[in-house]
């Protein structure tokens, strides 16, 4: 980009419109912009800057400043840039936001910022201020920031980038190289890191507290006051010991408990062999009574048997009874068939004589249809004779009319052509005047179209304008709803996090109210047990607690329910799950709470704008109301669109409709060249069709003269109506003659079809006839046989009806079928008494031989012995009972500290992992320089500009001195990576660059600005400024120091690039000449400041 022109008006101290002409200055080298102080010399690179931007260089000068103190009310203030870009001229205009005259009244008012691009080719002037800013830098690939590093060295920056440290140094470099991700990537390692942390140290607490609950009733004393010392300590750093007394406490248990479960087994077994003796007891006295209700059904039974046995004889025959009754049956059986066989052949007899009857009937009808079909074929034929002749005389009558008619239609035809070219020549006159009203109405139209498309030309720039509006206004909508969402979800974090502190507070509450109940359960228990061990101490005999032979003052046992083992553990057991439930909100809280705290980073990070003036709480309005209105904006821009679409609509229907009126009048013309060539064939098709109408016509002549109607006939009437009337007497006559004929033709054809279906229907009929005849044979045959079997069958059967004889058999079968269930009944119930007889005989056998197998049984010692047994079992389910609640609990906790400490052990490796990541990123490796990941990748950038730096800072120097970055921090503590030395080629030393002197801080500063201006173009993709400004720092030097930098920045303008120096130094203005001289003016004919280029 090279600045051509620049016209300032009313702009900072020019107070009227100026103007600089850059093109005066040639195409390259080094100018001069000298002038006095506060004149505006940095003002023209402000001027440059805000016509591009809308800003000015120096963070000091705001928009609002712009305007001119010395302008008149009525001069307008902006700044119009004209520069080259790749060969192309581009125009820029802007003008700030300030307060000037009304137009109308006195007072003052707001005139709005204004911006206008203007292209070298067709496209459309973009207009609006941001537009404007964002098709610059589209265009020029820069953004403000860029343009301003690489386009201007402006005083005391650089020297302040030279003798910056890397701290400071990293802050101007996250700036121009965005390396700020590399920090974000810093911070969420770091944070990743501590959460690892406290997740370790959670689990590592949770695991002291499971191996704080631990019984150490079935450990060894020396072992469970070894385990008492670990718990005062919180097991610190003595877990796996832990894990082994715990281990070694559960091995003791269940060696307890084997051995209580052999006791209990032995005591079991004993317990069954006294339960069992006295089940014999009980089983003999039970014998005793069964044998004597066993003897007494046996003679309960005797009676039974033998009425039994006389009912069985009564039925000592049926068998040879039921037999003779079964052949009575099967005999009737057979003479029921023969009834049945005779009703079948009566049914059959009846269908052959109705069979018989119909085909008689019809053999006669038959005869008689025969006969009369013969004599209608006879009188068909005769008939037939007479219409031979039909055929021929149709066929001459047909092709005369068929002649006459033709000639007919060919002479009406050449009648109707007459009167069609006339119609046509009629319509042709009607279409010539249509096509030229239709040309002028057309061409009319077609100039107002032209015109309205000159009004909608910028409706596609308009659209182009709001589509870019909606776009932005969409990427604002979307951050917008990404931020509300994220405040959202801080809203639910920040509430859950206040919810589970609530709880945990609840379950601590719970937990020391758990836990004085449990100490007074304890304090009871061990009052009670005290108070059991006092009842059984006697005088002279040891306390077996504390050994005393003496007892003045024995434990006294509590009133009321005295507390035993099971309910102290049930209780104690309710304090260790609100221990654990504590310990889980506690957790669950401190996720919450760490959740909370990175989102409220992540709100500061995307809303830092809003937040260092608002309260989260008031975030959520603040966004509503900003999304509001960009929901506003946006819904503007729809309109606009939706208006610049329709007007692009209309433009393009205006366009459509003239392309489709410009080929209706190019249509129109051809019509009209259409017209011309049909009217002269019109009049070549008349002289035609006369001619061809006089040929037909004595055609037509000759044709009734020949006729077979008229014979030599002549045409008596020479006038067309007359002549026309006589050929359609002709044609009708023939046409009557014709259809006579057809008609006698006709019915010879007919006739010849029914007499050939005549003579097929005969002998078919003769055909059905014979059939007849042989079917009345056959059927008489067969009812002759039929009734010959019923003779027969009516002689065999004999006298009595069916009905008597179906009734015989029912009666008969209904004896068989009550005799033979009766007689199966007795035995039956002769066969279940004597069974029942044996079984119960079995019975009291049975029971004699268990009485002798029991034998004698001592009840009372028997009882004695079972009570001792149950008493011993109920002492020692006790005792298991509190050891296996002991184990229990401890197993629990070993197997939940097991897996915690896998849990532990993993999560550590993670911390160990993460913090080892986290600290190389943030640069807190022990022995290590303290260089961060950002510091890291920004290094990369320092040594390229360094690279750059030193080409020319060598040629300044006249090669005493080289810039390099400094490795080492002489302070381990102190961030490393960007500090920067200088090498001094002359004496071989290297030291730091704030050891310069005043001239060589400038030579080393301007070389850093040049070489970081060059990187800056090089990471923008390439590009490159055919202009740049130089400001102040030349007064340092001396003079051999100032030929050198006027020598590295003739190099950097390379006969292409201008080159502009802001200075004051006199020896500048010797040896540089190109100048643009500004010179304040203070009096006279105006103040403000003006510009003269030498």
């Amino acid at each position: 980009m090279r600045p051509e022109k620049l016209t300032i008006s009313a702009f900072g101290p020019y107070a009227d419109k100026t103007e600089i002409d850059f093109s005066k200055l040639g195409e390259g080298g080094l100018y001069l912009i000298t002038g006095d102080t506060g004149a505006g010399k940095t003002t023209i690179f402000d001027a440059i800057t805000f016509a591009l931007y809308g800003r000015a260089s120096g963070e000091v000068r705001e928009s609002a400043m712009f305007r001119s103190k010395y302008a008149k009310d009525s001069t307008e203030t902006f700044v119009e840039l004209v520069f080259s870009y790749q060969g192309k001229i581009y125009h820029v205009r802007r003008s700030p936001e300030y307060m000037a005259p009304k137009k109308r009244g006195t007072g003052q008012t707001l005139r709005k910022a204004e911006a206008q691009l203007i292209y070298p080719d067709d496209r459309q002037p973009v207009t609006k201020a941001k537009d404007v800013t964002v098709a610059v830098e589209q265009l020029l690939g820069l953004s403000y920031d860029q343009f301003t590093q690489i386009a201007m060295i402006a005083q005391g920056d650089f020297q302040k980038l030279l003798l910056a440290g890397t701290t400071q140094r990293g802050e101007i470099f996250r700036q121009l190289f965005h390396t700020g991700l590399y920090q974000q990537v810093q911070m969420k390692l770091k944070d990743a890191s501590i959460a690892r942390y406290k997740e370790y140290d959670e689990m590592r607490r949770s695991i002291a507290q499971y191996l704080d609950g631990v019984k150490t009733e079935t450990a060894s004393w020396q072992e469970a006051e070894e385990f008492d010392e670990l718990k005062k300590i919180k097991f610190e750093g003595k877990l796996e010991r832990s894990l082994e007394l715990l281990k070694q406490f559960l091995k003791y248990g269940e060696a307890q408990e084997k051995e209580l479960r052999e006791k209990e087994d032995s005591l079991n077994q004993n317990i069954r062999k006294a339960e069992e003796a006295q089940n014999l007891v009980a089983q003999k006295r039970n014998l005793e009574l069964k044998k004597k209700k066993a003897e007494k059904d046996l003679e309960e039974l005797t009676p039974l048997l033998q009425l039994a046995v006389e009912e069985a004889e009564k039925y000592k025959d049926a068998d040879h009874r039921c037999e003779e009754l079964g052949i009575r049956i099967r005999e009737k059986e057979e003479k029921l068939k023969k009834y049945q066989e005779l009703e079948k052949l009566k049914k059959e007899l009846e269908t052959i004589e109705g069979k018989l009857e119909t085909v008689s009937e019809k053999k006669e009808k038959d005869i008689s249809e025969e006969q009369l079909l013969q004599k209608k074929e006879e009188e068909e034929k005769k008939r037939l004779s007479i219409l031979a002749d039909a055929g021929e005389e149709l066929q001459k009558y047909k092709f005369e009319y068929n002649k006459l008619d033709s000639e007919k239609r060919s002479y009406d035809s050449c009648l109707l052509t007459e009167e069609e070219i006339k119609k046509e020549q009629k319509q042709i006159d009607g279409w010539q005047e249509e096509i030229i009203r239709k040309e002028t109405q057309q061409k009319e139209e077609l100039e107002q179209q032209k015109k309205d498309k000159a009004l909608l030309d910028s409706a596609e720039l308009e659209l182009q304008k709001a589509e870019t509006k909606k776009t932005e206004g969409l990427r604002k909508k979307k951050e917008l709803e990404g931020l509300i969402a994220l405040v959202k979800e801080f809203q639910g974090a920040y509430n859950a996090t206040k919810e589970q502190q609530e709880k945990y507070k609840i379950s601590i509450e719970k937990v020391q109210k758990q836990r004085e109940v449990y100490q007074k359960l304890f304090q009871s228990f061990l009052d009670a047990q005290a108070g059991l061990l006092a009842q059984e101490l006697k005088e002279g005999c040891p306390c077996p607690v504390c050994g005393s032979f003496e007892h003045p003052r024995p434990g006294i046992l509590p009133k009321g329910q005295v507390v035993d083992q099971e309910i102290l553990d049930r209780e104690k057991q309710k304090l260790d799950r609100l221990e654990n439930d504590a310990n889980t909100q506690s957790v669950e809280a401190g996720k919450r709470k760490e959740r909370q705290k990175t989102l409220w980073h992540q709100i500061q990070r995307e809303a830092q704008e809003l937040l260092h003036e608002t309260e989260w709480k008031k975030l959520i309005p603040l966004l509503k109301e900003k999304q509001d209105q960009c929901e506003k904006q946006l819904a503007d821009s729809e309109e606009e669109i939706r208006i610049a679409i329709e007007r692009k609509k209309k433009k393009n229907e205006t366009e459509t409709w003239i392309e489709k009126l410009e080929t209706e009048i190019v249509q129109l013309q051809e019509e009209k060249n259409q017209c011309d060539r049909k009217q002269a064939g019109l009049q070549t098709r008349d002289v035609e069709n006369k001619k061809q109408q006089q040929i037909t016509a004595e055609e037509i002549r000759k044709l009734i003269q020949k006729s077979l109607v008229t014979g030599n006939g002549e045409v008596t009437d020479n006038t067309a109506a007359g002549f026309e009337r006589q050929i359609q007497d002709m044609l009708s006559c023939l046409s009557e003659k014709v259809q006579g004929k057809e008609k006698e033709a006709k019915q010879k054809q007919d006739l010849e079809k029914l007499i050939i279906e005549r003579e097929k229907t005969l002998k078919e009929l003769g055909r059905v006839i014979n059939e007849a005849a042989q079917d009345i044979v056959r059927l008489e045959t067969e009812r002759k046989n039929k009734a010959q079997k019923v003779d027969e069958l009516n002689e065999e059967i004999g006298e009595g009806g069916k009905e008597s004889l179906e009734q015989e058999i029912k009666t008969q079968r209904k004896l068989y079928e009550e005799l033979k269930e009766s007689s199966r009944r007795a035995q039956q119930k002769l066969q279940e008494i004597r069974a029942e007889k044996e079984r119960i005989t079995a019975v009291v056998k049975n029971f004699e031989e268990q009485k002798k197998e029991i034998g004698e049984v001592d009840e009372d010692a028997l009882r004695e012995q079972y009570s001792r047994f149950r008493e011993e079992k109920t002492q020692l389910s006790e005792k298991r009972k509190a050891l296996f609640s002991v184990q229990k609990g401890n197993e629990e906790i070993y197997h939940k500290v097991q897996v915690r400490q896998t849990e532990m052990t993993a999560a550590e490796k993670e911390y160990v992992w993460m913090k080892n990541l986290s600290d190389t990123a943030n640069g807190k490796l022990n022995g290590k320089a303290k260089i961060e990941l950002e510091t890291y990748i920004q290094m990369a950038y320092f040594d390229r500009i360094l690279r750059r730096a030193n080409l020319r800072l060598m040629t300044m120097s006249s090669g005493q001195y080289e810039l390099k970055r400094q490795e080492q921090s002489k302070n381990q503590k102190e961030k490393a990576g960007l500090d920067l030395n200088v090498i001094d080629h002359y004496n071989g030393t290297e030291r730091s660059v704030k050891t310069l002197s005043g001239g060589e801080s400038f030579q080393a500063s301007l070389s850093l600005a040049l070489g970081l201006s060059d990187e800056i173009q090089a990471c923008a993709g390439g590009i490159r400024l055919d202009s740049m400004f130089v400001d102040e720092g030349f007064g340092s030097l001396d003079e051999e120091s100032l030929e050198q930098a006027l020598k590295a920045l003739n190099s950097l303008a390379d006969g292409r690039r201008l080159v502009g120096i802001i200075s004051h130094v006199s020896e500048l203005k010797e040896r540089i000449d190109n100048k643009i001289i500004v010179t304040k003016q203070c009096g006279g004919e105006g103040v403000g400041s003006s510009i003269r280029i030498q």
